[in-house]
């Protein structure tokens, strides 16, 4: 080979490498256009081509590889293919870690572990979480990312110490990288942690540290809640300048990005304050103003509330018939109802009133009412609320004796709970009682060492030695007084985490709700580049099923009783959001609740919910014909150790029952989950379609 030869081989070389790399972007491309058009199997194709082209290359471009293995596992997961997702990411793993790139092992191995914990295989993204924790070249996002992920999962397992280990560790990273998208959030959680427990002093601290991370990330609807909340708080507090205050600040980021329910909420706090300034006149007029919103929203707690706010200005203006209809507008929400507090709100407005009305007979039946509640576990403000009501009865009906009982029990009870929240400022003023008494100790014990130090020098020991003892004593305490100190941080830290089981465990439903809220985002989104009538369906199929998972979770944050889902509660839900979705007039079709009322566990209620949300979609979808008024029946009841399911329309049903079975994806499911449940499915096609499954397999809330 000559020297022009040998010296062309080099840039041959180099001209194959870079054609090759251009090729790769242009077909990786060509991929991306393909799955954003919906053409998501012949973007598998591509990728998966692209992936063994480069595996094969002695000298790949890595960065282009990692683009096809991500592209690839994007498509199996829009397709909610998670095993085959999970498959791609392992196998990505495996490639670099043979070629012992370590960095770009780890940037699938989170994502893997991503996959099992939406999944709901807790156990598997534990080990996983922990093999890329353990890893020193694991990035700080990841390290944030997996260490928020590993506590929610002890939270789960009500493993407060550990929970708390690894949420203080994302903590310090975000301080530390000054991470402003998710500082706001944990704050407004702790926040919500300690109004959960009633420490309003110091709820308001995070609320107001949330609130400059939150306008940097212009987290509009979560800003304008969490002003809202100081307001709330400042109202409750009576500092009814500051709560005017917040309340504008949140009510102007509502109205910029036209937060619709948070102006009414906001609407509803300032009707609050009008009525604590004594004019009920303009609260009226902000309560009538918020509440169109909460009936079109169906916010049935809210609406209650505030149309008994409403009665009770009109009763203190002495409208006792306008008092009257508004009251009567409340029957008619009650029994969906499902808040104590405002069910409590309702049943004082009604006592109230008879007691103007003089009606003892019916005045008696609203306080025995808010006795039945008052059984339970409630907070003090509901207490409060009743021992007025038993005061006030007495009062009216000149019984006396009972009267002042009942005085001096509403009395003592009010006290108390002004003492408990002054108990706040007296727990500081002990700490720094403590702390100087510790310093009065530590100069006690200087003294002392002056004093042995002298004495050695009177006895005549040498410098040197004296010097050495006085050392030695000096760090002795110096060593003693450390351990003291760190022994009583960390039997601050047990008392802290034996007292916040539930609201971490409030925080990971939180936390899970929202991720299934970003995956029917990412559908919903998805859906725009899809042109396929049939492919469209299915993507709203899949957002209403993802959805229906949200709304278990939704549920068990919301509720003070997190051990399980409310049977009722969930079902009335579900059919609402499917109503709305599929734009359904309720004078067409209307559906009847028949439900006993159970708390069944999240593994019992999530394949539940998913069989419910496809029977009701698939009668919505199917069973009637444009001018027939339907109707839908929903009956779920426990007998004999089994739940008894059954759902049936008077529609035109089918022709032929093997028409259904085998030909839909949905239908595949309800058997899946069916076998899932060891539920006997049972269909009947007489006068509509009849479907009945006894589920065996279920397990209650402990």
């Amino acid at each position: 080979m000559n020297r022009t030869q040998k010296s062309f081989c080099p840039i041959l070389i180099i001209l194959c490498c870079l054609s090759c790399s251009i090729f790769a972007q242009v077909s990786i491309s060509e991929a991306n256009d393909n799955l954003k058009n919906g053409k998501t199997a012949l973007a598998i194709s591509q990728f998966e081509q692209i992936i063994e082209t480069f595996k094969d290359d002695e000298n790949p471009n890595l960065d282009s590889l990692i683009s096809a293995y991500e592209g690839l596992q994007y498509c199996y997961t829009v397709r909610f293919k998670l095993d085959s997702s999970i498959i791609v990411l392992k196998q990505a793993e495996d490639y670099f870690q043979s070629i012992g790139d370590d960095t770009r092992f780890l940037e699938f191995t989170v994502p893997r572990a991503e996959m099992y914990y939406l999944m709901s295989k807790f156990d598997e993204a534990k080990d996983i979480y922990f093999e890329a924790l353990n890893n020193n070249n694991l990035s700080r996002d990841n390290r944030k990312r997996a260490s928020l992920r590993v506590a929610n999962i002890f939270m789960g397992k009500a493993n407060k110490e550990k929970a708390y280990e690894y949420i203080n560790i994302a903590l310090d990273i975000a301080i530390e990288d000054n991470d402003t998208s998710l500082l706001g959030n944990i704050y407004e959680g702790y926040a919500s942690i300690e109004m959960y427990f009633g420490n309003k002093n110091k709820a308001l601290d995070h609320y107001i540290n949330a609130i400059p991370y939150l306008k940097g990330q212009n987290k509009s609807m979560i800003l304008s809640s969490t002003l809202r909340r100081i307001g709330n708080i400042f109202e409750e507090l009576n500092n009814l300048d500051k709560a005017k205050d917040y309340v504008k600040k949140a009510m102007d980021v509502a109205k910029e990005y036209n937060l619709k329910k948070e102006i009414a909420s906001c609407l509803n706090i300032s009707g609050r304050i009008a009525k604590r300034e004594g004019n009920c006149e303009k609260a009226i007029e902000l309560f009538e103003e918020s509440l169109p919103q909460f009936l079109n929203s169906r916010i049935v707690n809210n609406a209650l509330s505030t149309i008994s706010d409403i009665a009770l200005c009109h009763l203190n203006l002495g409208n006792i018939k306008d008092a009257e209809k508004s009251l009567a507008q409340a029957d008619d929400l009650l029994p969906k109802a499902t808040v104590l507090n405002h069910i409590i709100a309702y049943h004082y407005t009604k006592f109230k009133f008879y007691i103007i009305k003089n009606n003892k007979e019916k005045a008696t039946f609203h306080l025995n009412e808010c006795r039945l509640i008052s059984d339970g576990e409630l907070g003090p403000r509901n207490v409060l609320t009743f021992l007025l009501m038993d005061k006030m009865y007495h009062e009216k009906f000149q019984n006396y004796k009972e009267a002042l009982r009942a005085s001096n029990r509403y009395y003592i009870f009010r006290d108390s709970i002004n003492n408990l929240r002054q108990s706040e400022m007296v727990f500081d003023l002990e700490a720094q009682y403590k702390k100087k008494e510790q310093d009065k100790e530590i100069a006690l014990l200087n003294n002392e060492n002056k004093l042995k130090a002298e004495r050695l020098s009177k006895q005549k020991i040498t410098i040197v030695g004296g010097g050495l003892a006085l050392l030695l004593f000096s760090l002795l305490s110096i060593f003693v007084y450390r351990l003291y100190k760190r022994v009583q941080v960390q039997n601050n830290l047990i008392k802290s985490s034996l007292n916040e089981k539930d609201t971490l465990l409030r925080e990971i439903h939180h936390r899970v709700k929202n991720n299934l809220q970003v995956i029917s985002s990412l559908l919903a989104l998805q859906s725009k580049y899809v042109q396929d009538p049939i492919a469209l369906a299915a993507l709203k199929q899949g957002q209403e099923r993802v959805h229906s998972m949200a709304l278990i979770h939704q549920d068990l944050y919301e509720n003070q009783d997190m051990s399980g889902v409310n049977t009722y509660n969930y079902l009335e839900q579900l059919c609402e959001n499917l109503f709305d979705s599929y734009n359904i007039d309720e004078e067409n079709i209307s559906y009847n609740l028949m439900v006993e009322e159970m708390i069944l566990d999240v593994d019992t209620m999530i394949p539940l919910g998913l069989i419910l949300n496809e029977l009701v979609s698939n009668a919505l979808k199917h069973a009637f014909k444009d001018d027939q008024r339907g109707k839908i029946d929903i009956v779920l009841k426990e007998i004999n150790n089994q739940i008894h399911l059954e759902i049936s329309d008077n529609g035109s049903g089918v022709n032929d029952l093997s028409d259904i079975e085998g030909k839909s994806f949905g239908y595949e499911l309800i058997k899946a989950f069916s076998k899932k449940l060891s539920a006997e499915m049972v269909i009947n096609s007489e006068n509509g379609l009849k479907i009945k499954l006894l589920i065996s397999n279920y397990k209650k809330a402990a």
